[in-house]
């Protein structure tokens, strides 16, 4: 018989070695990032496999830095027909663009060549002016080519801001969605065709060095094998948003 102890918004995440939160089932990857450079690797769900460090992250209190100049995390999470991904994260730069999470470029897994894959990133929308979209990617294919199925939210994601931010792929309506939980904002967009399936997923980087090259803040990353309900992501949001305010980060 084990002892599961809960206490309401107490962090243990720089040293915990599993996780219980309000969703779990089919969770292939979690991690609250930060602490020291050994965290890196953590996969909290259940039977997780570890992670490979890429470059020389930056690491903090409760984050890490990734992208152009730090290098990113390659999870051994697979691609497949569906997916869900939660993140809080903020864009470091209002440049070009960031990817969190995502396989963009990598071998398709269907066919020959490359897929544009599947990637929740920031894009800059007016230089200068702080303010980012959020955007999920989410590749499709008539079997020999890849073609981009993008969910976009426009602005409400603002510069060196923390958020939290969601996608999901849902294979039986073929919806790409992206969230952002922080302000209740949503975009779905429908695919035509079958996933464009890519290799495993790496957050901070696509597997194109050379595109979306900016740098990025990430805190927590959770990606799940199927597209989690409305409820689901709502329940996610209150749970984190509770953890990272004992953390005196509001999201």
């Amino acid at each position: 018989m084990g002892l599961v102890l809960r206490v309401k918004n107490a962090d243990f995440s720089a040293s915990a070695v599993a996780v219980v939160m309000p969703v779990m089932d089919d969770l292939a990857y979690c991690n609250f990032f930060g602490g020291n450079e050994a965290n890196l690797v953590r996969n909290l769900a259940p039977n997780g496999e570890l992670s490979i460090v890429s470059g020389a992250p930056q690491v903090n209190d409760n984050s890490v830095v990734l992208g152009g100049g730090y290098g990113y995390i390659q999870t051994q999470v697979d691609d497949d027909s569906e997916v869900s991904i939660i993140t809080v994260v903020r864009a470091l730069e209002d440049v070009g663009g960031a990817i969190v999470v995502g396989n963009t470029s990598s071998a398709s897994q269907v066919h020959a060549g490359t897929t544009q894959g599947t990637a929740l990133y920031f894009t800059q929308e007016t230089a200068g002016d702080g303010a980012l979209a959020a955007r999920f990617n989410s590749a499709q294919t008539d079997g020999s080519t890849s073609s981009g199925v993008i969910a976009s939210l426009i602005g409400g994601v603002t510069e060196d801001q923390f958020c939290c931010l969601a996608a999901s792929r849902k294979a039986s309506t073929k919806a790409r969605t992206v969230k952002n939980l922080s302000t209740a904002a949503q975009n779905v967009v429908n695919g035509s065709l079958d996933p464009d399936y890519g290799e495993q997923f790496r957050i901070g980087r696509g597997y194109n060095l050379s595109t979306f090259p900016d740098d990025v803040e990430v805190a927590f990353v959770a990606i799940y094998k199927r597209a989690l309900s409305d409820a689901e992501f709502s329940a996610m949001y209150d749970y984190l948003k509770g953890l990272f305010s004992s953390k005196s980060i509001e999201i």
